[in-house]
């Protein structure tokens, strides 16, 4: 006689079932279903828009099928485990098989980035400008943090568009202006400092990382907002500046860096602030900084495997089955061409701004600009 809590129903389509399957119980035909779409690369819709009704003795819309096996647990992870377990090799393996957070953690992660996200904007989009020619990286690591006090910025709807210059300077900066670049790496810089993992490294190495990284973070950032503004090709401030708009700039390297930048891999992608969220945190997370110590890589790199399986997360429960991995890669592969169009730009400073405060006292470089390229 069988035990009274013995699961006897499929949950997919109601037939006989004895057995939990990869997360749910079910029977051998939707076990076997489901199996063969995670390992599947071709795509699956539905028809007559994810309707479709999946009872036993029907004839079953595969991609609604599939929907509901997501829906009542099954996990794909769990096949890539099966088959690690029984010897077998899978093109996904690799990835799939690293330690996915639970869903309790996975929301977590999430939610807190997006939440850091929402002060940033809030401070990016007010009249907070903290400009200055003098201040470096490590004065504003050590100062308190502006993202407890958003309350306090007023929201600027409406940019005046400014004159086109060829460097910015404090004259500028007491105008109604802001120069977006050096808000957005001050802001960096609040963006580290909210992971915890973040306050358990030396100073010495805090700073290796964003001298290392910073840069690449501001960069991202600004592409992906431009793209949430509506731009599909190059990046633009929110006042409708575009850098590095002076005539002295045009040239081949200005155009190699718009070129470069993220914003239409964004579009091709179809972004969403999930992702850039936890792209932003992935890029910010370089275990290969230079001059970082030990214990700092060790932890940089298991902090990055959080976001990594997050990332994948979000790509797997916005795939089709069989698809996700290649959505994934294609997603990933924006981390590799934003350092390029960081690369470009600092190729564009050489070229261009490099020669003018070297040769003019007329001209000044912001000091976390030289402590960021040039030292």
């Amino acid at each position: 006689m069988s035990h009274p809590r013995t699961p006897s129903t499929c949950l997919i389509c109601g037939n006989i079932a004895n057995c939990c399957h990869y997360g749910a119980v079910s029977c051998n035909c939707c076990k076997t279903f489901f199996r063969r779409q995670v390992l599947s690369e071709k795509k699956v819709s539905c028809a007559k828009g994810g309707k479709c009704k999946i009872e036993t003795g029907l004839r079953l819309c595969r991609a609604c099928r599939y929907e509901k096996c997501i829906k009542v647990g099954m996990s794909p992870r769990r096949v890539f485990d099966n088959m690690s377990r029984k010897g077998r090799n899978s093109p996904t393996l690799s990835l799939s098989l690293m330690d996915t957070p639970r869903d309790g953690a996975f929301d977590a992660l999430l939610n807190n980035l997006l939440y850091i996200e929402r002060k940033i904007k809030i401070l990016r989009d007010s009249e907070y400008f903290p400009y200055s020619l003098t201040s470096s990286i490590e004065d504003f690591l050590l100062q308190p943090s502006p993202l407890n006090q958003t309350h306090d910025y007023h929201i600027i709807t409406n940019w005046s568009k400014p004159v086109e210059w060829v460097m910015f300077s404090s004259d500028l900066a007491h105008l109604p202006y802001k120069l977006w670049s050096y808000v957005e790496i001050v802001l960096g810089i609040e963006f580290y400092k909210t992971f915890d993992f973040f306050n358990k490294l030396d100073h010495s190495d805090k700073l290796c990382l964003l001298r290392a990284t910073l840069r690449q973070v501001r960069l991202f950032h600004s592409c992906y907002d431009s793209y949430f503004r509506g731009y599909k090709e190059i990046c633009v401030d929110p006042d409708g500046y575009v850098p590095f708009a002076h005539p002295y700039y045009r040239g081949s390297a200005f155009d190699k860096f718009h070129k470069a930048t993220c914003v239409s891999a964004c579009d091709d992608v179809k972004m969403t602030i999930e992702k850039a969220v936890i792209l932003k945190a992935i890029i910010a997370l370089n275990h290969d900084a230079p001059n970082l110590s030990d214990k700092a890589k060790e932890l940089i790199t298991e902090e990055r495997l959080k976001y990594m399986n997050t990332l994948m997360n979000v790509v797997k429960l916005e795939s089709p089955c069989g698809t996700w991995f290649s959505n994934f890669v294609r997603l990933y592969s924006i981390v590799n061409r934003n350092i390029f169009a960081t690369n470009c730009l600092t190729n564009l400073f050489f070229a261009k701004i490099f020669p003018l405060i070297s040769t003019s006292t007329d001209h000044k470089l912001e000091r976390i600009w030289a402590e960021l390229i040039i030292e």
